[in-house]
Protein backbone atom coordinates (compact mmCIF):
# COMPACT_ATOMS: atom_id res chain seq x y z
CA UNK A 1 0.00 0.00 0.00
CA UNK A 2 1.36 3.50 -0.84
CA UNK A 3 2.30 5.89 1.94
CA UNK A 4 0.12 8.99 2.26
CA UNK A 5 2.91 11.32 3.40
CA UNK A 6 6.63 11.36 3.94
CA UNK A 7 6.26 11.09 7.72
CA UNK A 8 4.76 7.62 7.34
CA UNK A 9 7.49 6.68 4.90
CA UNK A 10 10.24 7.86 7.25
CA UNK A 11 8.71 5.94 10.16
CA UNK A 12 8.58 2.83 7.96
CA UNK A 13 12.25 3.28 7.08
CA UNK A 14 13.22 3.41 10.74
CA UNK A 15 11.29 0.25 11.53
CA UNK A 16 12.54 -1.74 8.54
CA UNK A 17 16.09 -0.46 8.32
CA UNK A 18 17.51 -3.77 9.52
CA UNK A 19 15.46 -5.93 7.16
CA UNK A 20 16.40 -7.19 3.71
CA UNK A 21 14.22 -7.50 0.66
CA UNK A 22 12.63 -4.06 1.00
CA UNK A 23 12.41 -2.49 -2.48
CA UNK A 24 11.47 1.00 -1.29
CA UNK A 25 14.35 3.44 -1.19
CA UNK A 26 14.26 6.80 0.61
CA UNK A 27 17.88 7.48 1.36
CA UNK A 28 17.34 10.90 2.86
CA UNK A 29 17.09 14.54 1.97
CA UNK A 30 20.16 15.57 -0.04
CA UNK A 31 19.96 19.10 1.31
CA UNK A 32 20.24 17.84 4.86
CA UNK A 33 23.59 16.21 4.02
CA UNK A 34 24.99 19.42 2.49
CA UNK A 35 24.04 22.11 4.99
CA UNK A 36 26.42 24.99 5.65
CA UNK A 37 24.88 25.96 8.97
CA UNK A 38 24.84 24.48 12.45
CA UNK A 39 21.91 26.26 14.02
CA UNK A 40 21.97 26.48 17.82
CA UNK A 41 18.32 26.50 18.89
CA UNK A 42 17.03 24.39 21.73
CA UNK A 43 13.46 23.44 22.65
CA UNK A 44 11.24 25.75 24.68
CA UNK A 45 11.52 24.85 28.38
CA UNK A 46 10.01 27.89 30.12
CA UNK A 47 7.20 30.40 29.78
CA UNK A 48 7.93 33.38 27.53
CA UNK A 49 6.32 36.68 26.58
CA UNK A 50 6.75 38.51 23.27
CA UNK A 51 5.22 41.13 21.04
CA UNK A 52 4.69 38.50 18.34
CA UNK A 53 4.73 34.70 18.38
CA UNK A 54 5.34 32.98 15.04
CA UNK A 55 4.45 29.31 14.60
CA UNK A 56 6.46 27.67 11.83
CA UNK A 57 10.15 27.62 10.99
CA UNK A 58 10.02 27.72 7.19
CA UNK A 59 10.52 30.63 4.80
CA UNK A 60 7.34 32.45 5.82
CA UNK A 61 7.86 32.15 9.56
CA UNK A 62 11.58 32.89 9.62
CA UNK A 63 11.33 35.84 7.24
CA UNK A 64 8.35 37.32 9.04
CA UNK A 65 10.46 37.14 12.21
CA UNK A 66 13.37 38.88 10.44
CA UNK A 67 11.15 41.63 9.07
CA UNK A 68 9.61 42.23 12.49
CA UNK A 69 12.94 42.14 14.32
CA UNK A 70 14.40 44.65 11.85
CA UNK A 71 11.57 46.95 12.98
CA UNK A 72 12.50 46.49 16.65
CA UNK A 73 9.62 44.12 17.45
CA UNK A 74 10.24 41.31 19.96
CA UNK A 75 9.57 37.88 18.40
CA UNK A 76 9.44 34.27 19.58
CA UNK A 77 9.39 31.63 16.85
CA UNK A 78 8.33 28.03 17.49
CA UNK A 79 9.14 25.15 15.13
CA UNK A 80 7.79 21.64 15.75
CA UNK A 81 10.84 19.96 14.22
CA UNK A 82 14.01 21.61 12.92
CA UNK A 83 14.20 24.86 10.98
CA UNK A 84 13.44 24.07 7.34
CA UNK A 85 12.27 20.53 8.15
CA UNK A 86 9.15 20.91 5.99
CA UNK A 87 8.76 22.18 2.45
CA UNK A 88 11.33 24.96 2.86
CA UNK A 89 14.09 22.39 3.22
CA UNK A 90 12.80 19.80 0.72
CA UNK A 91 11.77 21.73 -2.40
CA UNK A 92 13.43 22.00 -5.80
CA UNK A 93 15.16 25.27 -4.94
CA UNK A 94 13.77 27.13 -7.95
CA UNK A 95 13.40 30.89 -7.49
CA UNK A 96 10.73 32.00 -9.96
CA UNK A 97 9.27 35.43 -10.62
CA UNK A 98 5.55 35.57 -9.82
CA UNK A 99 2.90 35.09 -7.15
CA UNK A 100 0.38 32.27 -7.59
CA UNK A 101 -0.02 29.79 -10.43
CA UNK A 102 -3.06 31.15 -12.28
CA UNK A 103 -3.79 34.78 -11.38
CA UNK A 104 -6.92 34.76 -13.58
CA UNK A 105 -8.58 32.51 -10.99
CA UNK A 106 -8.49 35.28 -8.38
CA UNK A 107 -9.13 38.26 -10.67
CA UNK A 108 -12.75 38.56 -9.49
CA UNK A 109 -11.61 39.45 -5.97
CA UNK A 110 -9.51 42.46 -6.98
CA UNK A 111 -9.96 45.75 -8.76
CA UNK A 112 -8.26 46.12 -12.14
CA UNK A 113 -5.58 48.30 -10.54
CA UNK A 114 -4.96 45.79 -7.74
CA UNK A 115 -4.81 42.92 -10.20
CA UNK A 116 -2.29 44.79 -12.33
CA UNK A 117 -0.04 45.10 -9.29
CA UNK A 118 0.43 41.34 -9.08
CA UNK A 119 3.15 41.36 -11.73
CA UNK A 120 5.20 43.90 -9.82
CA UNK A 121 4.73 41.87 -6.66
CA UNK A 122 6.11 38.80 -8.42
CA UNK A 123 9.20 40.71 -9.46
CA UNK A 124 9.55 42.18 -5.97
CA UNK A 125 9.37 38.68 -4.47
CA UNK A 126 12.58 37.59 -6.21
CA UNK A 127 14.32 40.85 -5.40
CA UNK A 128 13.31 40.62 -1.75
CA UNK A 129 14.79 37.13 -1.52
CA UNK A 130 18.01 38.14 -3.29
CA UNK A 131 18.29 41.19 -1.07
CA UNK A 132 18.05 39.03 2.03
CA UNK A 133 20.80 36.73 0.76
CA UNK A 134 23.08 39.67 0.03
CA UNK A 135 22.34 41.60 3.23
CA UNK A 136 23.08 38.66 5.53
CA UNK A 137 25.70 36.92 3.34
CA UNK A 138 23.73 33.67 3.23
CA UNK A 139 25.70 30.87 1.60
CA UNK A 140 23.03 29.03 -0.39
CA UNK A 141 24.52 28.60 -3.89
CA UNK A 142 22.26 31.17 -5.53
CA UNK A 143 22.46 31.33 -9.35
CA UNK A 144 20.48 33.22 -12.00
CA UNK A 145 18.94 31.30 -14.89
CA UNK A 146 15.62 29.47 -15.28
CA UNK A 147 13.99 27.89 -18.32
CA UNK A 148 10.40 26.72 -18.78
CA UNK A 149 10.28 23.99 -21.42
CA UNK A 150 7.38 22.83 -23.60
CA UNK A 151 6.44 19.36 -24.81
CA UNK A 152 4.34 20.53 -27.77
CA UNK A 153 3.59 23.53 -29.94
CA UNK A 154 0.50 24.51 -27.97
CA UNK A 155 2.51 24.83 -24.77
CA UNK A 156 5.30 26.59 -26.64
CA UNK A 157 2.74 29.13 -27.86
CA UNK A 158 1.80 29.73 -24.22
CA UNK A 159 5.44 30.52 -23.49
CA UNK A 160 5.53 32.97 -26.40
CA UNK A 161 2.48 34.70 -24.91
CA UNK A 162 4.27 34.85 -21.57
CA UNK A 163 7.32 36.46 -23.16
CA UNK A 164 5.11 39.02 -24.91
CA UNK A 165 3.44 39.84 -21.60
CA UNK A 166 6.80 40.29 -19.86
CA UNK A 167 7.93 42.68 -22.59
CA UNK A 168 4.71 44.69 -22.24
CA UNK A 169 5.39 44.99 -18.53
CA UNK A 170 8.97 46.21 -19.15
CA UNK A 171 10.43 43.16 -17.43
CA UNK A 172 14.00 44.26 -16.61
CA UNK A 173 15.69 40.91 -17.31
CA UNK A 174 16.58 39.08 -20.49
CA UNK A 175 14.13 36.48 -21.83
CA UNK A 176 14.74 34.31 -24.87
CA UNK A 177 12.28 32.06 -26.68
CA UNK A 178 14.22 29.03 -27.86
CA UNK A 179 12.58 26.84 -30.50
CA UNK A 180 13.73 23.46 -31.78
CA UNK A 181 17.48 22.93 -31.72
CA UNK A 182 18.03 26.41 -30.26
CA UNK A 183 16.88 24.98 -26.93
CA UNK A 184 20.03 22.83 -26.93
CA UNK A 185 21.93 25.92 -25.80
CA UNK A 186 20.21 25.37 -22.44
CA UNK A 187 19.01 21.77 -22.22
CA UNK A 188 18.96 18.73 -24.50
CA UNK A 189 15.91 16.86 -23.31
CA UNK A 190 14.37 14.36 -25.72
CA UNK A 191 10.68 15.40 -25.55
CA UNK A 192 10.96 19.20 -25.74
CA UNK A 193 10.08 21.41 -28.73
CA UNK A 194 11.28 24.64 -27.15
CA UNK A 195 11.45 26.77 -24.05
CA UNK A 196 11.56 30.25 -22.52
CA UNK A 197 14.81 31.24 -20.81
CA UNK A 198 14.41 33.80 -18.02
CA UNK A 199 17.48 35.52 -16.58
CA UNK A 200 15.40 37.12 -13.80
CA UNK A 201 14.68 33.82 -12.06
CA UNK A 202 17.11 31.23 -10.75
CA UNK A 203 17.83 28.55 -8.17
CA UNK A 204 19.54 27.87 -4.84
CA UNK A 205 20.06 25.41 -1.99
CA UNK A 206 16.71 25.78 -0.18
CA UNK A 207 17.68 24.41 3.22
CA UNK A 208 20.82 26.52 3.42
CA UNK A 209 18.69 29.54 2.57
CA UNK A 210 16.21 29.09 5.41
CA UNK A 211 18.85 28.04 7.93
CA UNK A 212 21.01 31.02 7.01
CA UNK A 213 17.97 33.23 7.42
CA UNK A 214 17.30 31.67 10.83
CA UNK A 215 20.86 32.55 11.89
CA UNK A 216 20.20 36.12 10.77
CA UNK A 217 16.95 36.17 12.76
CA UNK A 218 18.77 35.04 15.89
CA UNK A 219 21.40 37.73 15.40
CA UNK A 220 18.56 40.27 15.32
CA UNK A 221 17.29 39.02 18.69
CA UNK A 222 14.56 36.58 17.63
CA UNK A 223 14.11 33.84 20.22
CA UNK A 224 13.93 30.73 18.11
CA UNK A 225 12.93 27.31 19.49
CA UNK A 226 13.19 24.06 17.54
CA UNK A 227 11.54 20.71 18.34
CA UNK A 228 8.75 22.61 20.06
CA UNK A 229 5.35 21.50 18.81
CA UNK A 230 2.39 23.73 19.59
CA UNK A 231 -0.40 21.84 21.34
CA UNK A 232 -3.11 24.52 21.43
CA UNK A 233 -3.68 28.27 21.18
CA UNK A 234 -5.81 30.42 23.47
CA UNK A 235 -7.29 33.33 21.56
CA UNK A 236 -8.08 36.76 23.01
CA UNK A 237 -6.66 40.26 23.33
CA UNK A 238 -3.45 38.38 23.97
CA UNK A 239 -2.75 34.93 22.57
CA UNK A 240 -1.34 32.13 24.70
CA UNK A 241 0.49 29.44 22.77
CA UNK A 242 0.87 26.19 24.69
CA UNK A 243 3.66 23.63 24.20
CA UNK A 244 4.81 20.72 26.34
CA UNK A 245 7.79 22.77 27.54
CA UNK A 246 6.05 26.03 28.34
CA UNK A 247 3.75 28.69 26.95
CA UNK A 248 4.27 31.88 25.00
CA UNK A 249 2.06 34.90 25.69
CA UNK A 250 2.02 37.47 22.90
CA UNK A 251 0.05 40.39 21.55
CA UNK A 252 0.02 38.96 18.03
CA UNK A 253 0.23 35.48 16.53
CA UNK A 254 1.34 34.41 13.06
CA UNK A 255 0.48 30.97 11.68
CA UNK A 256 3.20 30.09 9.14
CA UNK A 257 2.79 26.31 9.01
CA UNK A 258 1.65 25.82 5.39
CA UNK A 259 1.21 22.08 4.66
CA UNK A 260 2.31 21.21 8.22
CA UNK A 261 -0.51 22.96 10.10
CA UNK A 262 -1.70 19.48 11.14
CA UNK A 263 -5.11 20.56 12.43
CA UNK A 264 -3.87 23.28 14.78
CA UNK A 265 -6.44 25.80 13.52
CA UNK A 266 -9.62 24.43 11.91
CA UNK A 267 -10.50 27.56 9.93
CA UNK A 268 -7.16 27.34 8.11
CA UNK A 269 -6.96 23.56 7.97
CA UNK A 270 -10.18 23.25 5.95
CA UNK A 271 -9.02 25.59 3.19
CA UNK A 272 -6.29 23.47 1.65
CA UNK A 273 -5.38 19.93 0.69
CA UNK A 274 -1.87 18.51 0.61
CA UNK A 275 -0.07 16.74 -2.17
CA UNK A 276 3.19 14.80 -2.19
CA UNK A 277 6.24 15.85 -4.17
CA UNK A 278 9.45 13.86 -4.29
CA UNK A 279 13.00 14.24 -5.53
CA UNK A 280 16.17 12.34 -6.27
CA UNK A 281 19.81 13.43 -6.33
CA UNK A 282 22.07 11.52 -8.68
CA UNK A 283 25.70 10.68 -8.16
CA UNK A 284 28.04 13.56 -9.15
CA UNK A 285 28.31 14.05 -12.91
CA UNK A 286 31.40 14.94 -14.89
CA UNK A 287 31.80 18.29 -16.62
CA UNK A 288 31.61 16.49 -19.98
CA UNK A 289 28.30 14.87 -19.02
CA UNK A 290 26.86 18.21 -17.96
CA UNK A 291 27.96 19.97 -21.16
CA UNK A 292 26.23 17.20 -23.12
CA UNK A 293 22.75 17.69 -21.63
CA UNK A 294 22.55 20.91 -19.54
CA UNK A 295 25.24 23.27 -20.87
CA UNK A 296 23.71 26.48 -19.45
CA UNK A 297 23.25 25.03 -15.93
CA UNK A 298 19.84 26.71 -15.71
CA UNK A 299 16.99 25.40 -13.58
CA UNK A 300 14.37 23.64 -15.70
CA UNK A 301 10.63 23.15 -15.34
CA UNK A 302 8.02 22.12 -17.91
CA UNK A 303 4.57 23.70 -18.21
CA UNK A 304 2.30 20.68 -17.98
CA UNK A 305 -0.38 20.45 -15.24
CA UNK A 306 1.88 18.07 -13.26
CA UNK A 307 5.47 19.02 -13.86
CA UNK A 308 9.00 17.67 -13.85
CA UNK A 309 11.53 20.10 -12.38
CA UNK A 310 15.27 19.74 -12.14
CA UNK A 311 18.60 21.51 -11.86
CA UNK A 312 22.25 20.92 -11.08
CA UNK A 313 23.67 21.19 -7.58
CA UNK A 314 26.92 22.90 -6.66
CA UNK A 315 28.60 19.50 -6.51
CA UNK A 316 27.35 18.54 -10.01
CA UNK A 317 24.46 16.25 -9.10
CA UNK A 318 21.25 16.31 -11.05
CA UNK A 319 18.39 17.07 -8.65
CA UNK A 320 15.20 15.81 -10.31
CA UNK A 321 11.72 16.23 -8.84
CA UNK A 322 8.12 15.45 -9.66
CA UNK A 323 4.86 13.95 -8.46
CA UNK A 324 2.29 11.38 -9.50
CA UNK A 325 0.32 12.52 -12.55
CA UNK A 326 -3.15 11.20 -11.72
CA UNK A 327 -3.63 9.14 -8.57
CA UNK A 328 -2.47 10.89 -5.39
CA UNK A 329 -0.15 8.69 -3.34
CA UNK A 330 3.46 8.48 -2.27
CA UNK A 331 5.27 5.62 -4.04
CA UNK A 332 7.19 3.16 -1.89
CA UNK A 333 10.08 3.34 -4.36
CA UNK A 334 10.70 7.05 -4.89
CA UNK A 335 13.84 6.45 -6.92
CA UNK A 336 12.13 3.97 -9.22
CA UNK A 337 9.19 6.27 -9.86
CA UNK A 338 11.31 9.32 -10.68
CA UNK A 339 13.83 7.32 -12.69
CA UNK A 340 11.03 6.55 -15.18
CA UNK A 341 10.47 10.27 -15.67
CA UNK A 342 14.20 10.95 -15.86
CA UNK A 343 14.66 8.33 -18.60
CA UNK A 344 11.99 9.99 -20.76
CA UNK A 345 13.81 13.31 -20.59
CA UNK A 346 17.42 12.10 -20.60
CA UNK A 347 17.74 8.55 -21.99
CA UNK A 348 21.52 8.91 -21.78
CA UNK A 349 21.19 9.01 -17.97
CA UNK A 350 19.01 5.90 -17.74
CA UNK A 351 21.49 4.03 -15.56
CA UNK A 352 22.96 6.94 -13.61
CA UNK A 353 23.49 6.22 -9.92
CA UNK A 354 21.08 7.80 -7.44
CA UNK A 355 22.43 8.64 -3.99
CA UNK A 356 19.43 10.35 -2.37
CA UNK A 357 15.64 10.14 -2.59
CA UNK A 358 13.23 12.12 -0.42
CA UNK A 359 9.70 13.45 -0.30
CA UNK A 360 7.68 16.29 1.17
CA UNK A 361 4.20 17.68 1.08
CA UNK A 362 2.80 21.00 -0.08
CA UNK A 363 -0.50 22.79 0.50
CA UNK A 364 -2.90 23.72 -2.29
CA UNK A 365 -6.04 25.82 -2.07
CA UNK A 366 -8.84 25.67 -4.61
CA UNK A 367 -7.50 28.65 -6.57
CA UNK A 368 -3.78 27.78 -6.25
CA UNK A 369 -3.08 31.28 -4.86
CA UNK A 370 -1.34 31.95 -1.53
CA UNK A 371 -3.75 32.34 1.38
CA UNK A 372 -2.93 35.44 3.42
CA UNK A 373 -5.01 37.23 6.04
CA UNK A 374 -6.27 37.56 9.59
CA UNK A 375 -8.34 34.95 11.37
CA UNK A 376 -12.02 35.99 11.33
CA UNK A 377 -12.97 37.57 14.67
CA UNK A 378 -9.33 37.67 15.77
CA UNK A 379 -7.51 40.63 14.18
CA UNK A 380 -4.35 39.87 16.17
CA UNK A 381 -3.93 36.46 14.50
CA UNK A 382 -2.35 36.51 11.03
CA UNK A 383 -1.65 33.63 8.65
CA UNK A 384 -0.04 32.68 5.34
CA UNK A 385 -0.26 29.27 3.66
CA UNK A 386 -1.19 27.42 0.47
CA UNK A 387 1.72 28.24 -1.84
CA UNK A 388 0.91 25.24 -4.06
CA UNK A 389 4.57 24.42 -4.64
CA UNK A 390 5.37 27.97 -5.73
CA UNK A 391 6.62 29.50 -2.52
CA UNK A 392 10.38 30.07 -2.45
CA UNK A 393 10.25 33.68 -3.66
CA UNK A 394 6.58 34.56 -2.90
CA UNK A 395 7.01 33.56 0.75
CA UNK A 396 9.60 36.31 1.16
CA UNK A 397 7.27 38.95 -0.27
CA UNK A 398 4.39 37.69 1.87
CA UNK A 399 6.54 37.67 5.02
CA UNK A 400 7.37 41.33 4.38
CA UNK A 401 3.68 42.04 3.82
CA UNK A 402 2.72 40.35 7.10
CA UNK A 403 5.36 42.26 9.05
CA UNK A 404 4.25 45.58 7.56
CA UNK A 405 0.61 44.87 8.42
CA UNK A 406 1.50 43.90 11.99
CA UNK A 407 3.58 47.08 12.28
CA UNK A 408 0.79 49.26 10.91
CA UNK A 409 2.65 50.07 7.68
CA UNK A 410 1.18 50.20 4.18
CA UNK A 411 2.07 47.29 1.92
CA UNK A 412 0.68 44.45 -0.15
CA UNK A 413 -1.22 42.81 2.70
CA UNK A 414 -4.51 44.53 1.84
CA UNK A 415 -4.42 43.18 -1.71
CA UNK A 416 -3.29 39.68 -0.77
CA UNK A 417 -5.83 39.35 2.04
CA UNK A 418 -8.71 40.49 -0.19
CA UNK A 419 -8.52 37.24 -2.17
CA UNK A 420 -11.15 34.83 -0.85
CA UNK A 421 -10.42 31.15 -0.31
CA UNK A 422 -13.25 28.67 -0.23
CA UNK A 423 -13.65 25.93 2.34
CA UNK A 424 -12.88 22.43 1.05
CA UNK A 425 -15.41 19.87 2.26
CA UNK A 426 -13.77 17.20 4.45
CA UNK A 427 -10.34 18.43 3.36
CA UNK A 428 -8.42 15.99 5.56
CA UNK A 429 -10.55 12.81 5.34
CA UNK A 430 -10.98 13.19 1.56
CA UNK A 431 -7.55 14.68 0.88
CA UNK A 432 -6.31 12.01 -1.55
CA UNK A 433 -9.64 11.98 -3.37
CA UNK A 434 -9.71 15.76 -3.84
CA UNK A 435 -6.10 15.85 -5.07
CA UNK A 436 -6.63 12.92 -7.45
CA UNK A 437 -9.72 14.63 -8.85
CA UNK A 438 -7.85 17.91 -9.26
CA UNK A 439 -4.95 16.26 -11.06
CA UNK A 440 -7.28 14.43 -13.44
CA UNK A 441 -9.32 17.56 -14.16
CA UNK A 442 -6.28 19.70 -14.94
CA UNK A 443 -4.87 16.98 -17.21
CA UNK A 444 -8.16 16.72 -19.12
CA UNK A 445 -8.55 20.50 -19.30
CA UNK A 446 -5.03 20.86 -20.71
CA UNK A 447 -5.80 18.37 -23.49
CA UNK A 448 -9.08 20.08 -24.40
CA UNK A 449 -7.68 23.60 -24.71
Amino acid sequence: MPFQNHDELERFNRVTSGFTGITMKDSGNYYKTTTNYDLDAASLTSDQTADVCVIGGGYTGVNTAIELAERGIDVVLLEANEIGWGGSGRNGGQVICGVGHEPELIKQHLSSDEFSQLFGMGLEAVQTLKGRIDKYDIQCDFNWGYCTVAYDQKRLSALKEMQDFLKQQDYPFETRLLEGDALHQVVRGEPYVGGLLDRGSGYLHPLNLVQGEAMAAQALGVRLYQNTAVERVEKGNKVVVHTSGGKVTANTLVYACNAYLDGLESHLDERFVTTNAFSIATEPLTDDQIRAFMPARAAICDNRPVIDYYRLSADNRLLFGGATHFLEYLPRDLEGHLRKNLRKVFPQLADIGVDHAWSGRMALGANLFPQVGQLPGHPNIFFAQGYAGFGVAPSHLIAKSLAKAISGEAGHFDILSRVKHSRILAARPLNALWVTGGKCWHQIEAKLH
